[in-house]
């Protein structure tokens, strides 16, 4: 504790490990294990804080939930073509479903998300709202699983999403056009979309007031010689 006050994670962490390995002491041994996993992570070892606080997860509660934290982190810092070891990612997996947590779900969902494994992606999301009592406090929650839905090309489901979520989260609406619009900018011109999904389209960029929509639904009934639209 003497090396962890001051910020020297690297020694706190050895002796912290010293102190679990030479003895478990009933009153101590959970603040001395919450110690130790800290001290990795504050010393930027992550995987091992993982791979540590995921073995002395039973010691407490507050070491439960300092698991979910690292893997979440770990799992967030790690960018494609990085992976989570397959081994790793199913136990998370595993107790982030025993434990229902909305934290576990997420840090899961953004994994799959940043792969575009869409499908996994949207499954994540919509548990951890599910979990959270049907909400997303965090609004970034709404706009990830509205990436997945538009990647899965559930389009209706997204279309509700934002007329469901657009006043809370003026942002959602602003992706849902951004993406939507860039999509038919992409059409080639033999190809067409529902029209009542167009409509559906309109009528948000109408309540928004996007001049980016206009214009691409514009531009899409302009390469179709839909002159009159």
């Amino acid at each position: 504790w003497y090396y962890f006050a001051r910020d020297m994670f690297g020694p706190a962490a050895d002796w912290f490990a010293a102190s679990l390995a030479w003895g478990p002491d009933v009153v101590r041994d959970p603040k001395t294990a919450e110690g130790y996993v800290t001290a990795l992570r504050r010393a930027g070892r992550l995987p091992e804080a993982e791979a540590a606080a995921y073995g002395l997860r039973d010691r407490s509660p507050a070491m439960r939930a300092l698991y979910f934290e690292i893997a979440g982190e770990v799992l967030s810092a790690m960018k494609p073509p990085a992976e989570f070891a397959p081994e790793r990612l199913a136990r998370f997996v595993e107790m982030t479903e025993e434990a229902r947590s909305v934290p576990g779900a997420l840090a899961v969902a953004w994994y799959m998300q940043a792969r575009e494994q869409w499908q996994e992606a949207a499954g994540w999301f919509e548990r951890a709202i599910e979990w959270n009592g049907g909400e997303a406090d965090d609004p970034k929650i709404g706009e990830g699983y509205l990436v997945a839905l538009i990647g899965l090309g559930r389009h209706d489901e997204a279309e509700n999403l934002v007329h469901l979520w657009r006043q809370r989260n003026p942002e959602i609406a602003r992706l849902y056009l951004d993406v939507f619009g860039g999509s038919l900018l992409k059409l080639a011109a033999t190809q067409v979309i529902p029209q009542d999904r167009l409509d559906r389209y309109g009528v948000i960029v109408g309540l928004e007031k996007s001049e980016f929509g206009a214009q691409a639904i514009a531009w899409y009934h302009y390469d179709r010689r839909n002159w009159d639209d």
